[in-house]
Parts: C-alpha cells; sequence; structure tokens
C-alpha cells in the first residue's frame, strides 16, 4: 500500500512542475505578441478552423454542414482538436488569449505524464530533471503557448506508449490505450505509427511469439490473454486504422486536399540523417555520462554503437541532405546550421559528422533498454522508434519542429528504462547531464520565443 506521505510528496512534485510551466507560457498568451511561427500558424490556419468548425457546429447561416466543411478546411491536421476547441468557443469562451490558456493545458498534461512515467523507474528529482529538456523547449513552449496541434499530439502519443510500455491487466489497459491512439490520430493523423509497437505487445505478451519477454513474474502480464483481452487489443488496433481510413476516405489522401502539394509529394528521404542529427545533439549530455561509467565496456552496448553509427553514416550519404526549401529539407536551428556550413556534393557535412554519432548513441540508449530494462521493453522502444520514424519520413516537409518534441520525450524515456542506478545520490550526474541539456534548450527558447514575443519591435523615427 502507498503511504499517505509517499502519495503527498508525489503530488508535491505535480503541483512544482505545474507552476513553472505556467509561469513560463501564461505570460507570453497574457501579454505577449504574436510574432513567431507557431503564431502565424494558429492566425492562418488552426485559429480559422476552430472559427468555421464553431460556425458549422452551431448551424450559422451560410456555413456548410460540418461533414462536408471537414472534407478540405485551412490545416494539415485532423479535426479532433479544432473541433473540441470550437465546442469551448461555442460554450462561451470566444476569446482568443481564453483558447490559448485552456490550449496551454496540453502542454501540461504532456510534461505531468513524461514525469510520471520517468518517476516509474527512477527517483522524482532525477525524473524532474530528465523531463527538464522538454519542459525548456522551444517548440513544447511555443506549442503550449499558441493554438497548435503539435503539443495536443505529442501528449497522447507519449501516454499510449508510456501504457504500452507498463505492465497491468491486459483487457484494461489495451482498451485505454486504444482510447488515447484513436484520439492521437484524431489530432495529428501520422500518430498512426504506434499501431506498430501497440501489435508487438500482442505478439509478446498475448501470442509468446518472443518467448516469456514480459517476465512479468506472477503479475497480470505473465497470464494467458482471455478472449476479452484481444477484444480489447483488436479494439486497440482497429479504432485508429478506421479513423486514418475515414479521413482518408474524405480527404481523397493523408491530408486535406489543399496539403497535398506541400506535405504529400513523396517521403523525404533526409529525414532519417536529420532525425539522427538532432538525435546527436540532443543525447550528447547522456551518452557522454555513460561513457563515463564505463557502459560502452558492455559487448552488446558496443554491438549497438557500431551498428548504429554505420545505419548514421549510410543515411547521411546515400542522399541529398543539404539545405533545400524545394525539397522540403529546411526549418529549424539545424537546417539554418546545415545552410550556415555548407555541403559537398549535397550531402550536407554537419549531417555526415551527426548523423554517425546520432545512430551510435541511439545505439547506446536502445542497447541500455534491452540490457538494463529488458527485451520486452527494448523492443517495443526500437519498434516505436522506428515506426515514428518511418512516419514523420513519409512527409515530404522535413521540419525540425516534427520531431523535437517527440525526441526530447523519446531520449529520457529510454534513460529511465535503462537505469541501473541504486540510490538517488549516484544519479546526481545523470541529473547534471539532464540540467545542461535543459539550459541549451531554454537558451534556444529565450532567442526564437521570448525575444520575438516579448521584446517590442523598435522603428526608426
Amino acid at each position: 500500500m502507498v503511504s499517505r506521505r509517499s502519495t503527498s510528496f508525489r503530488w508535491s512534485w505535480y503541483a512544482a512542475i505545474a507552476g513553472v510551466f505556467l509561469a513560463l507560457v501564461w505570460p507570453v498568451i497574457l501579454w505577449g505578441s504574436d510574432r513567431t511561427s507557431e503564431a502565424s500558424d494558429q492566425n492562418r490556419h488552426h485559429l480559422v478552423v476552430i472559427r468555421q468548425a464553431a460556425a458549422c457546429l452551431s448551424g450559422e447561416e451560410g456555413a456548410p454542414p460540418l461533414l462536408s466543411f471537414l472534407r478540405d478546411y485551412p490545416s494539415a491536421t485532423s479535426p479532433g482538436y479544432h473541433l473540441i476547441l470550437a465546442a469551448i468557443d461555442l460554450l462561451g469562451v470566444h476569446s482568443v488569449t481564453g483558447l490559448r490558456l485552456l490550449s496551454s493545458l496540453c502542454g501540461l498534461a504532456l510534461i505531468v505524464a513524461l514525469f510520471r512515467g520517468l518517476a516509474r523507474s527512477m527517483d522524482c528529482w532525477s525524473a524532474a530533471a530528465c523531463s527538464l529538456p522538454l519542459l525548456c523547449s522551444s517548440y513544447f513552449l511555443s506549442g503550449s503557448m499558441w493554438i497548435t496541434t503539435d503539443v495536443a499530439g505529442a501528449w497522447l502519443m507519449v501516454t499510449a506508449l508510456l501504457t504500452m510500455l507498463t505492465h497491468g491487466v491486459p483487457g484494461r489497459r489495451h482498451l485505454f490505450t486504444g482510447c488515447q491512439m484513436a484520439a492521437a490520430v484524431l489530432v495529428r493523423q501520422p500518430t498512426l505509427w504506434l499501431v506498430g509497437p501497440m501489435a508487438l505487445v500482442g505478439a509478446i505478451d498475448g501470442m509468446r511469439l518472443f518467448g516469456r519477454m514480459s517476465s512479468a513474474g506472477d503479475g497480470p502480464a505473465a497470464r494467458r490473454w482471455s478472449a476479452l483481452d484481444w477484444i480489447s487489443w483488436g479494439f486497440a488496433i482497429g479504432v485508429p486504422v478506421a479513423t486514418v481510413a475515414w479521413l482518408h476516405s474524405l480527404w481523397g489522401g493523408f491530408l486535406p486536399p489543399g496539403f497535398h502539394k506541400q506535405h504529400n509529394m513523396g517521403a523525404n528521404p533526409a529525414n532519417p540523417a536529420f532525425f539522427l542529427g538532432l538525435v546527436a545533439l540532443w543525447s550528447s549530455p547522456f551518452v557522454a555520462e555513460f561513457i563515463r561509467r564505463g557502459e560502452f565496456r558492455v559487448a552488446l552496448l558496443r554491438r549497438c554503437v557500431i551498428i548504429g553509427a554505420i545505419v548514421g553514416l549510410v543515411a547521411a550519404t546515400v542522399v541529398a541532405t543539404d539545405h533545400s526549401r524545394a525539397d522540403g529539407r529546411w526549418g529549424g536551428p539545424l537546417w539554418s546550421a546545415v545552410a550556415a556550413i555548407g555541403a559537398v556534393g549535397h550531402r550536407s557535412i554537419a549531417l555526415l559528422l551527426l548523423a554517425p554519432l546520432g545512430g551510435a548513441s541511439l545505439g547506446m540508449l536502445l542497447g541500455r533498454v534491452w540490457t538494463h530494462g529488458g527485451a520486452r521493453q527494448g523492443l517495443i522502444m526500437t519498434t516505436a522508434i522506428a515506426a515514428f520514424l518511418a512516419a514523420s519520413s513519409a512527409n515530404s516537409q522535413c521540419f525540425e519542429r516534427y520531431l523535437d518534441i517527440a525526441l526530447l520525450s523519446f531520449i529520457p524515456i529510454m534513460v529511465a528504462l535503462g537505469d541501473t542506478e541504486s540510490s538517488a545520490s549516484a544519479r546526481v550526474p545523470l541529473r547534471i547531464a539532464a540540467v545542461s541539456l535543459a539550459l541549451v534548450q531554454f537558451a534556444m527558447s529565450c532567442v526564437m520565443v521570448y525575444a520575438p514575443a516579448l521584446i517590442p519591435v523598435t522603428t526608426a523615427p
């Protein structure tokens, strides 16, 4: 039984996280200006969809039926989040500020969910430290300050993945995961990639195709699944697939017709190299700490590192990776660095260096999960990252904002799953690594978010 003191201690952490989040986000919502990319997306796309959807829902004169409206509207993402905010608008919250304040709570839900998931494997101080890089990220903060679907989709995506990684009564857990996945694809249709690791849960826990990977002793995951367990698992797989199939039938593709040219012109082959380049940057403090500990001496980790480095080198050399707006290779600080550093034969010099390092770093992170967290967690996490990368690569545009929030969630999850320290004090270097990354992220947020939103523009007399 969990003690009252322990429960109170955990809730004090939630309160502290909420306080920090609101202090970082709400001042910009209340007093900031709309001079960021996310503000532009809000005003040109998402807010327009919300107002139009509210008109359809209220039966306003001249507004089309809702189903006709959903066939083509000015946003590239699923309509679920817009419809919820449109309903809130109809309930009386008409101001953009009010809608932004309510929308920001999805960011709070994401950071609390991440902290809670990490705290299952490590102490609260370490879980909080490992949550800080995401909390301080420019894309997370701006996505929470303005009305976009990035943070809401990430919240549902992360909670679904964390649920898959935990043990529990299969039927109940699968129904919960299925609802999370269905909601995720109604907010952002690419989150259909969650079906990949969820299918694997059935193979591991249900069919035992990979032996007794669930290794939950005499817990619920160790028993054979009942018919009800399989039905609930089928629900978790089928509902998000059916949802995206319905959207596809409405749009004649995976996006509303107005966005086919921008996002649906074929896969972007530079995405894997760019993703691994970001891995190299955002995992470097953690990887440096693991090397300091001597974990590289583990044979499995060495093999994973070598394989990852080779994959990264291949990804950065076989396709063009230079900065090119026409080819969807733009948008974000790393692409700006790629443009500044230059390329050889359309191969970015920066990504030729970073992608192999990122592959090696990802190999070490996943190898630690396999070694210390168990084969079940390792296989689910590996499949999740592969599925996410495949889904994001299907987009013609390789924007950093499409990768950063997910990556800053995946990295601490892998760190926590592979955690082996037996005492909180032994994790102090790990906390320092996390805080150092958070400081880098916050410095970028100051330049990309706070400066344009809060510093007045001076004009020449």
